[in-house]
């Protein structure tokens, strides 16, 4: 499935996938990129990748598995002196991968992708992935709104865009994508990997100080307004009251960092003794085994939440904002909030908690069940997969066309 000059004889599945993305922070959109390469590198699609930053916790993964990324070193306004270079380097690496399609992830990353086809690969097909809802969009960064509006006037260039998410694919098609190129694919997950491991539970805690008899509530996102944290905060120190074995866990970017804030509101809210601040981890499949409850406070933003599928893959109960799809995701194995609802997650905590194990191991159980069910990692590269190949076909059809004419 090559483009017409390729080797006759590939495999039906086999192609070469260029992906562009934002940058290599550790974050749902970088570790599901890292999988999907992995589980489609299975089925003879070979994929490389373009970080238009450089730097982030990522970017060691990516090598240590053997994935080629370039890192174009564009990391903000200040940077943008290197842009000669790196164009040099986009039309330099095309011409060595030779990519039959071009995948784009997340706003930077697609409007990337767009460039380099524009630039280096005109014959490539070209996907934008979308991972992230639009409630307001007067609440995102003024760099984030341009990308957005620019996406929405060119998005008839791209042969697809995947949404992660049927909220996001809804709310871009509002503010102008081209709709008929829509279509989603939700996130997949390794169950291999996220497992229950009971055994592992007494020495994660321990190594957190966190006592063995402890409830143990966890909240694992970066440290961003639309995560909400303040209310994540706030309801367990409502809970606390009622449950003084009550602990927090905090993960994710910036949440540990002096200028976040998240120390003095410990303070303030009487939880320093009750939460614990981890901050950017990437050993998220050992320290779930440490968790009771993970709970997800966002309040805009989030499209298909990776830590909600992986956490309910370890078998845990997950409490969760209706943002997004993580209602959908849910389902009836959790629980769901609306934003900006403290006393709301309080209760829901503590209806966990005071749920009998049996109970509590049960609910546990259906959430794992529904993601090896609706949301394996295989089912969701078999669907990227045949996307793939459709567009990749229609592509060969097309230029065969034009070279007979």
């Amino acid at each position: 499935m090559r483009s017409p000059n390729a080797a006759s004889g590939q495999a039906a599945g086999a192609c070469r996938v260029l992906h562009v993305i934002s940058g290599m922070h550790i974050g749902g959109a970088e570790n599901f990129l890292l999988k999907l390469v992995l589980a489609l590198r299975e089925e003879r699609a070979a994929g490389f990748v373009i970080s238009v930053a450089a730097g982030g916790g990522m970017a060691r993964r990516f090598r240590d598995a053997g994935i080629e990324l370039i890192e174009l070193g564009l990391n903000g306004g200040a940077d943008w002196w290197r842009l000669p270079r790196a164009l040099h380097t986009i039309r330099a690496v095309v011409r060595r991968w030779r990519p039959d399609l071009i995948q784009g992830w997340m706003n930077h990353g697609n409007l990337a992708a767009s460039f380099t086809r524009a630039i280096a690969a005109p014959t490539a097909q070209l996907v934008w992935g979308i991972r992230q809802t639009v409630y307001d969009i007067r609440s995102e960064r003024f760099s984030t709104r341009v990308a957005i509006r620019l996406q929405s006037r060119i998005s008839a260039g791209a042969d697809a865009i995947v949404c992660n998410s049927h909220v996001g694919l809804e709310q871009h098609a509002r503010l102008g994508f081209h709709e008929q190129r829509m279509k989603v694919i939700p996130n997949g997950f390794d169950s291999h990997k996220f497992l229950p491991r009971p055994d592992s539970r007494g020495l994660v805690r321990q190594s957190f100080g966190i006592a063995a008899g402890a409830f143990v509530v966890a909240m694992v996102a970066r440290f961003h307004p639309m995560k909400d944290y303040r209310t994540f905060l706030e309801a367990v120190s409502l809970a606390v009251r009622d449950a003084p074995h009550l602990h927090a866990l905090c993960i994710g970017r910036g949440v540990d960092a002096e200028g976040s804030g998240m120390h003095e509101w410990l303070t303030e809210l009487g939880l320093s003794g009750h939460c614990t601040l981890l901050g950017e981890r990437g050993d998220l499949d050992q320290l779930y085994h440490a968790v009771d409850v993970v709970c997800l406070t966002s309040v805009r933003g989030e499209g298909f939440p990776n830590v909600i599928g992986e956490a309910m893959s370890c078998s845990i109960p997950c409490i969760v904002t209706d943002v997004g799809d993580a209602a959908r995701v849910v389902g009836t194995t959790g629980r769901v909030i609306e934003p900006r609802s403290p006393r709301a997650v309080a209760d829901a905590i503590l209806e966990l908690l005071r749920m009998s194990l049996q109970a509590r191991s049960e609910l546990g159980a259906r959430a794992r069940e529904r993601i090896v069910s609706e949301y394996s990692m295989s089912a969701v590269a078999g669907q990227y997969l045949a996307t793939y190949a459709s567009l990749v076909r229609s592509g060969e059809l097309a230029s065969r066309s034009i070279h007979e004419e």
